[in-house]
């Protein structure tokens, strides 16, 4: 059974993010299924993906499986609703951290996540990361798709 374990956190505002954000992979997705979750991914121009998720926000099952882009356009249609983020990869004291900078609906919000090999594993944060969201589920991507960015 594969797991997913991983933390996020908000940006610092005080921080420009134009020196962080280069490049960049566009991300389109949608949820078919939110018990169990389950999301459709269009990634860049050419990849899709179906992921099945079980509950949890830091340790949670997570099955991913790389479908068919022609599949993936089609099944994505079939959302309500979708999110599109850019998202950028970076590393920071050995580890490989993702950016996501959110566009449409929820543009200009951003969050970084970094994805572990224990819940018990030691992450240096960078300094221009904020509060970390992990335990919070507002922040999951399928709350946000239908609440927006919270209110704090």
């Amino acid at each position: 059974m594969a797991k997913e374990i991983e933390r996020k956190f908000l940006l610092r505002s005080d921080i420009p993010t134009n020196t962080i954000l280069e490049g960049g992979t566009r991300i389109v997705q949608g949820f078919l299924s939110k018990d169990p979750l389950v999301r459709v991914r269009l990634r860049g121009r050419h990849l899709a993906y179906l992921t099945i998720k079980g509950p949890g926000t830091l340790v949670r099952d997570e099955f991913e499986y790389e479908i068919p882009r022609g599949d993936g356009e089609q099944l994505i249609k079939m959302c309500p609703k979708t999110i599109i983020k850019v998202r950028h990869q970076f590393s920071y004291e050995g580890r490989v951290w993702a950016l996501d900078d959110f566009q449409g609906s929820l543009d200009g919000f951003r969050m970084a996540e970094v994805e572990i090999e224990s819940q018990f594993a030691t992450v240096e944060i960078p300094p221009w990361l904020g509060p970390e969201v992990t335990g919070d589920p507002r922040y999951s991507n399928v709350r946000l798709i239908d609440d927006g960015v919270p209110l704090v």
